[in-house]
């Protein structure tokens, strides 16, 4: 059954994927994502929920060009989590599906979905691929970003996942609703909450997503790797004499992030040829990544 033939009301909606938009994207990164979503293989049952603040100019064209996507409507300035709040509360699906709103999909996207909750996990995330391969930048940022799954990683149980591709069963994340409007990161506290009740994370192959990264330098330093620092360094659980000791040794936090890149990343040779061909402008990187996370240490939990 083609995709663009299945309606919006269905009775039993098997994956609800959940999209927010960036505005640091630009006006048209979710439609290219909602384009390479078409093409899907299978016949499994979804919703697919684009959330979006008021005029933008994207609704009318989300209505015309994607009939069989919804759309949730926050307000501008809301935080991510507020958001993803909002698709929620109309998510219908059994397995929900937390994507960006600049990434390609395979044809057998939502088939490998189906096979990995099949084998019985409840929580769990796919590959992440390098969508724009052609740029250093885009190298260094995936490199960054999606070390800790590379295609070269084995699959099973994890503490982490993927932000821009997992997979939460309806039930279990229906149990740790609402989340906090503020300052609640779901890639963070919810698999941290998981863990604590015993839910098992999953890395699995069964189903990957391929990323679109920054190739603007600037974007990547000050959104991707300072910002993202700020933010990480803040979040940890750690007392004030810690979190001193964390921020003063930030160059060693920065080796960290670097030989963690290269250690899954020599298991493929073609990584590895991509790995040593932007090392400088990955050196620098992570300093700056681990810079930002010194001064949220620092500056304490938000």
């Amino acid at each position: 059954m083609d995709i663009k033939d299945q309606t919006l009301a269905q009775p039993d909606v098997r994956i609800t994927l959940i999209s927010v938009v960036c505005p640091i994207r630009g006006m048209d990164s979710i439609f290219k994502t909602l384009e390479a979503f078409l093409p899907q293989d299978g016949n499994i049952s979804f919703q697919f929920i684009i959330v979006d603040v008021p005029d933008t100019g994207r609704a009318e064209r989300l209505k015309k060009e994607f009939p069989w996507a919804e759309r949730a409507e926050g307000k501008p300035g809301d935080s991510l989590t507020v958001l993803r709040n909002c698709a929620l509360a109309q998510a219908t699906g059994q397995y929900l599906v937390f994507v960006d709103d600049h990434i390609g999909f395979p044809r057998d996207y939502l088939l490998g979905i189906d096979r990995a909750a099949k084998k019985g996990f409840r929580i769990f995330g796919g590959l992440v691929e390098n969508a724009n391969p052609a740029t250093v930048q885009s190298w260094t940022h995936y490199f960054c970003e999606y070390s800790k799954w590379l295609p070269t990683v084995v699959e099973g149980p994890m503490t982490d996942l993927p932000g821009s591709n997992f997979v939460v069963e309806s039930g279990l994340l229906q149990s740790y609703l609402p989340f906090p409007d503020q300052g609640y990161g779901l890639e963070t506290h919810l698999f941290k909450q998981c863990m604590r009740d015993g839910h098992e994370l999953h890395f699995v192959h069964d189903f990957r997503i391929y990323h679109r990264h920054a190739e603007r330098i600037l974007v990547l330093w000050r959104y991707f790797s300072f910002n993202y620092g700020v933010w990480f360094g803040r979040t940890r659980d750690f007392g004030m004499v810690r979190r001193v000791f964390h921020a003063a040794a930030f160059p060693l936090t920065a080796a960290i992030l670097y030989l963690r890149i290269f250690k899954n990343a020599r298991k493929s040779p073609q990584l590895l040829r991509r790995f040593i061909s932007c090392t400088p402008l990955l050196l620098l990187t992570v300093t700056i990544r681990a810079a930002g996370e010194a001064v949220g240490y620092l500056r304490g939990a938000p």
